[in-house]
């Protein structure tokens, strides 16, 4: 679900080759294609709901401009697909980069996406109904990219918490965030997260189920610091931000999540000392924020790591990450599961575990969610080319086992090509 530095530069230039030609607006320019999966899970009915956007250019609904709609696709708990995909939203305007929480209490999801300046959410019950009307989060979210966003739901004050990037009254990029009930009122106004600029293109965040205080991590702007902040329940901060890398480097698209056993965190994101090789490292974080130990090594030495997401399994007390890899041209999709203590689980390989078929390549973007009664996890991610026109990007799918291994085949969840 991440967008690494030059793909965001090519889409800019994409972008400024399209005013050139036909005075367009800035806007994220892709072929048709399905993009963009993010994935939760439901514990009550057992299965998972897969959002994602398809894009068709010279759609006929949008006068042959180009169209997005965002679709849905439950997922059951043996990685079938539960029905038929379903339309979310659809608008003759780009869409971007949706993020998926699910609320047990109320048994229902909450998606948010970006569409040029705004900020939307939309909530789905358990059964794929859209309930209420189409929420604005923001409408001043501009940007000649489009914007990632994150959302989470906590249990004990049900409540949503939405965390996204906008400029700020002086033009600088700042990560926002937002309170939202679970009628779809707002608790209180939207709240400046950062201060000193941010690149906020993929900002993350994770409840404390314990405190029930959130925490919401991003890159600087000059990709040199991964940072965070604390919020509490009732939409305060109890402190200011605070640097969580500490080694000297390029920093790009950190990924957050909280473990409810020992009560700490895990901040996860892609790092470079000279811009051509990537690789995943990791830093646990006590509830205060402090760092717990020193910095994990997650990609294995001679990776081109990038495009990674990060879940908790509370069954064994441990993480899972998966990310692309980019040697060679190709983009293949891999697996490492971390221990509590910050140590690599070697159980099934020394090496980082590949979950998609070596001879598909071009696997990126992926989201993942864990499934407390199989006690595996289901990952959606993009595969296919993004720049060849007659190659529409595909949403595949696979259930991984808690050791990080594969389980059963990869399955189509949603066929790019077809609107």
């Amino acid at each position: 679900m991440y967008l690494k530095k030059k793909d965001l530069f090519r889409h800019f230039v994409m972008t400024l080759f399209c005013l050139a030609l036909c005075a367009c607006a800035f806007t994220p320019i892709f072929f048709s294609g399905a993009y963009y999966p993010a994935i939760a899970h439901d514990p009550i009915n057992g299965r998972y709901l897969a959002v994602y956007l398809k894009i068709k250019i010279g759609h006929p609904d949008a006068g042959g401009k180009g169209d997005s709609r965002l679709f849905g696709s439950f997922i059951d708990s043996s990685g079938s697909q539960f029905g038929n995909e379903f339309v979310i939203a659809g608008d003759p305007a780009y869409y971007y980069c949706p993020a998926i929480a699910f609320d047990s209490t109320h048994r229902q999801y909450l998606v948010i996406w970006n569409s040029e300046d705004n900020i939307f959410g939309q909530f789905i019950n358990s059964e794929g109904s859209l309930t209420g009307a189409r929420l604005t989060l923001s409408n001043t979210a501009t940007t000649p990219y489009g914007r990632c966003s994150a959302v989470t739901y906590g249990d004990a004050v049900q409540k949503f918490v939405a965390a996204w990037g906008e400029q700020d009254s002086s033009h600088r990029d700042n990560v926002y965030a937002r309170v939202i009930n679970s009628d779809g009122s707002f608790d209180g106004s939207k709240l400046a997260v950062s201060s000193d600029g941010a690149l906020p293109i993929s900002p993350s965040i994770a409840n404390d189920g314990l405190s029930q205080r959130l925490l919401v991590v991003w890159e600087s702007a000059d990709n040199r610091q991964i940072k965070g902040r604390m919020i509490d329940p009732d939409g305060t901060f109890p402190g200011v931000e605070f640097p969580i890398s500490s080694a000297s480097g390029t920093f790009f698209n950190p990924t957050v999540t909280y473990n409810s056993v020992d009560a700490r965190f895990l901040v996860s994101w892609e790092y470079t000392t000279d811009d051509s090789t990537y690789n995943i490292v990791g830093q646990l974080l006590n509830p205060d924020g402090s760092a717990y130990q020193s910095l994990i090594a997650i990609s294995s030495p001679g990776r081109n790591a990038n495009n990674h997401t990060l879940e908790y399994n509370p069954s064994a007390n441990n993480y899972l990450i998966l990310f692309s890899d980019y040697r060679l041209g190709t983009q293949l999709l891999y697996a490492q599961v971390v221990k509590s203590d910050g140590t690599l689980d070697t159980t099934i390989s020394n090496d980082n575990i590949l979950i998609s078929y070596a001879d598909y390549p071009h696997d990126r973007r992926s989201s993942v969610a864990f499934d407390s009664d199989t006690k595996r996890y289901f990952s959606i991610w993009q595969y296919g080319l993004t720049d060849d026109r007659e190659a529409f990007p595909d949403i595949h799918g696979r259930l991984i086992n808690a050791d990080g291994s594969p389980a059963g085949d990869i399955s189509v969840v949603s066929n790019g090509g077809v609107w």
